[in-house]
C-alpha cells in the first residue's frame, strides 16, 4: 500500500480519532463521551497505532509518520495518562467505601455506645468496682500514678516509643480484622477494646484523679481521634468478608469471599494509614512538654485539626462531593466488570 492509498483510506479514522480526542480533552461535562464512544476510541487508536507501525516500517513520507506520532501520542495520553492514577483513584474511592460501608457504620456504633457507656458509668459511680472488674485495681493505679508523676522523654525515648505504638496499635487492628472474619469473635474483641477503653478514660477523668486526669486528657487528645477509627475501620472491613460467607447474594460462597475482600480493601487501608499516623502523633508529640498551658492549646489544636481532617475526607470527599453519572460505582458494576476492578 503507496502513501496515497494509506491516506484515502485511513485518513476518514484518523480524522473521527481526531475529534474524539479533542472531546476527551474537553474540561466541559456536556463533551464527555459515552460508553459506545469510549469503546470505538480505543478501537481506533489501536488501529491507528498498526497505521504507524507500517508507515514507518515502508519508510512513507516523513509529513505522513509526523502526523500520525502526533495523533497516536495525544491519543495515548488521554486513554492512559488522561485517567486518574493509582493514588488519585485510591484517595477517591477509599472515602466513599468507607462512608458508605454498612458494616463499618455498625462497628462505628457499636463502639461507640459501648464506649460512652462504660465511661459514663464509670465516672458517675453508679456501679460500685466496675472499674476494677473490668481493667482490674492495679493497672489502674499505675495508669494513674504515670500520669500522676508526668510523662517526661527525651527524643530518644520518643522515639524509640514511636515504634512501640506503631506495632500495638498493629496487633490491635490485625485481631479486630482477623477475628471480625468469624464475625462474632469479631465483634467481641471490638466490644472488649471499646469497653476497656471507655472503662479507661472515665475512670481517668474523674474528678477524683486530679493532676492525673489533666495529664492523661493532654496525652490521649491529639492522637485518639486517628486511633479509635483506625479500631472501628479494622474491625468493619473483617466484619465484612465475615458477612460475605454467610449472606453470598446468589454467588458462590469463593465468590462471595473474593468479593468481600475487594470492598474491605480501601477500609483497611485508610485504617492502616490512621494507626501509623496515630502511632507517630503518640510518639513524637503526645508526651512533648512546651511548658504551662502551651502544650494543651497546641495539642487541642492538634486534635481538632485531626477530627476535622477526618470529617471533611469521610463526609465531604466520601458523601457529599458530587459523582459523575458515567462515573462507575461498584454496586452498578456487573460481576464481569467487577472481576477488572482494583475494588
Amino acid at each position: 500500500m503507496n502513501p496515497h492509498e494509506l491516506l484515502d483510506k485511513r485518513q476518514p479514522q484518523w480524522n473521527e480519532l481526531n475529534q474524539l480526542c479533542q472531546r476527551l480533552a474537553s474540561a466541559e461535562q456536556s463533551q464527555r463521551l459515552t460508553g459506545a464512544e469510549i469503546t470505538r476510541f480505543a478501537a481506533l487508536y489501536r488501529a491507528a497505532c498498526a497505521d504507524l507501525a507500517l508507515a514507518e516500517a515502508y519508510q512513507f513520507p516523513t509529513a505522513v509518520v509526523d502526523q500520525l506520532q502526533q495523533l497516536v501520542a495525544r491519543a495515548h495520553g488521554l486513554l492512559y495518562l488522561g485517567q486518574p492514577g493509582r493514588l488519585e483513584a485510591a484517595f477517591r474511592e477509599i472515602p466513599r467505601a468507607v462512608a458508605t460501608d454498612p458494616y463499618v457504620h455498625t462497628a462505628y456504633v457499636l463502639f461507640w455506645l459501648m464506649f460512652v457507656v462504660f465511661c459514663l458509668l464509670v465516672q458517675s459511680d453508679r456501679v460500685e468496682g466496675l472499674a476494677d472488674a473490668v481493667v482490674g485495681l492495679g493497672q489502674l493505679q499505675q495508669t494513674e500514678a504515670s500520669y500522676e508523676s508526668g510523662l517526661q522523654r527525651t527524643v530518644g525515648q520518643n522515639v524509640m516509643m514511636t515504634g512501640f505504638y506503631v506495632r500495638n496499635n498493629t496487633g490491635i487492628g490485625l485481631m479486630c480484622f482477623a477475628l471480625g472474619v468469624w464475625v462474632l469473635p469479631g465483634l467481641a474483641v471490638l466490644v472488649s477494646n471499646a469497653i476497656v477503653l471507655g472503662t479507661t478514660f472515665g475512670y481517668m477523668t474523674r474528678d477524683q484523679a486530679g493532676g492525673a486526669s489533666d495529664a492523661f486528657q493532654e496525652f490521649v487528645m491529639s492522637h485518639g481521634p486517628f486511633e479509635l477509627t483506625a479500631i472501628i475501620l479494622s474491625a468493619g472491613a473483617g466484619l465484612r468478608i465475615g458477612m460475605s460467607w454467610i449472606d453470598t447474594g446468589g454467588m458462590t460462597r469463593a465468590s462471595a469471599l473474593l468479593l468481600g475482600a475487594r470492598r474491605s480493601l480501601p477500609v483497611l487501608m485508610l485504617a492502616v494509614m490512621l494507626f501509623l499516623a496515630a502511632a507517630l502523633i503518640e510518639g513524637l508529640l503526645s508526651a512533648l512538654q512546651f511548658g504551662p498551658g502551651v502544650a494543651v492549646w497546641f495539642k487541642g489544636f492538634v486534635s481538632w485539626f485531626t477530627c476535622s481532617a477526618l470529617m471533611f475526607y469521610l463526609v465531604i470527599v466520601g458523601i457529599l462531593q458530587p459523582w459523575s453519572k458515567q462515573e462507575l460505582h461498584w454496586d452498578n458494576l456487573s460481576p464481569e466488570q467487577r472481576q477488572d476492578t482494583w475494588i
